[in-house]
């Protein structure tokens, strides 16, 4: 090939590539008008949702049918965890799970195997998590966790943690919790927990939310919290029922987590799978922190 022709190839390979880089930066800019359009025509009230009367009334429903399976379980010779009252193909996959290292057990609870539960003006999501602590003890593992002025320090979505009280088994609390996904959204909260000791090497206990307020201009001098109907609503709820079991290898905690969200609306359902994985993430991350936490500061507990 003589200089002038290799010379004439270079121009084209040249030009070719600055036709695909034009193509393909043409395309990029669409997709963000693209994106950024659909979120420009989302509907008005995805801004904003106001908790409705008939949605807490499914939610407390819903939460009644809950608590007296789990009342009936914790009172069954059957067994303890929730694996021990499940189908034997979901109990032998979720205890295969648990055994494994670095590894939890995530199961949608819902009536139709589907954890996230439409509801009037909402949705319930309905999640099970277990994980094993090695070589955890139950006594041990349970004071670790009601050390609650100390969450913050292993719970990535806990800002702030603050025990208010206790009454022998009862704790209440304060959590300013951050929740992240496509947006972050932060909150102050405060619990009720109840611990209850079911025989030797047992523990359950019930978490319910008293409080949530989310919270606007965070981290400006007017951050303050928003008022009622101008919130996002991907928090309006927040159960949690735990059960610690002592087992060989150590202790393997069960935690069945409920909240209620709003609904998505019919033109924004492409967000539904970020609010939907919120609850499956934040489950898995507190599990995933107890375990690591404990294993680095075993021994430390309750008041320490």
């Amino acid at each position: 090939m003589s200089s002038f022709g290799f010379a004439m190839e270079l121009v084209y390979v040249r030009n070719g590539l600055q036709v695909a880089c034009e193509m393909l930066a043409r395309k990029t800019i669409t997709l963000v008008i693209l994106v950024v359009g659909s979120f420009l025509l989302l509907p008005p009230n995805l801004a904003a949702a106001k908790l409705q009367a008939k949605t807490v009334a499914a939610w407390e429903e819903y939460v009644r049918g809950v608590e007296l399976r789990i009342s009936e379980e914790l009172n069954s010779n059957r067994g303890f965890l929730v694996q021990d009252f499940l189908s034997d193909d979901r109990a032998g996959s979720c205890r295969e799970q648990i055994r494994q290292d670095d590894a939890a057990c995530i199961l949608e609870l819902g009536p139709d195997g589907d954890a996230s539960i439409e509801v009037p003006g909402g949705l319930v999501h309905h999640w099970y998590g277990g994980i094993l602590v090695p070589e955890a003890k139950v006594e041990q593992l349970v004071r670790w966790v009601q050390n609650y002025d100390r969450h913050s320090r292993f719970f990535d979505d806990v800002e702030v943690s603050k025990l208010l009280s206790r009454q022998g088994d009862v704790f209440k609390i304060y959590l300013r919790l951050m929740r992240k996904k496509v947006i972050t959204v932060y909150y102050n909260t405060e619990h009720r927990v109840e611990y209850q000791t079911r025989g030797n090497n047992r523990v359950s206990s019930s978490s319910t939310a008293t409080r949530i307020k989310e919270l606007t201009a965070v981290g400006t001098e007017k951050e303050r919290e928003q008022r009622e109907g101008k919130e996002y609503g991907f928090l309006w709820r927040l159960n949690s029922y735990w059960r610690f079991q002592q087992v060989p290898e150590g202790v393997i905690i069960g935690c069945e987590s409920l909240s209620l969200s709003r609904g998505i609306p019919a033109l924004a359902a492409f967000v539904g799978p970020f609010v939907k994985s919120v609850p499956r993430e934040t489950l898995t991350q507190t599990l995933v922190s107890i375990r690591d936490g404990y294993a680095k500061t075993s021994g430390v507990t309750s008041g320490e």
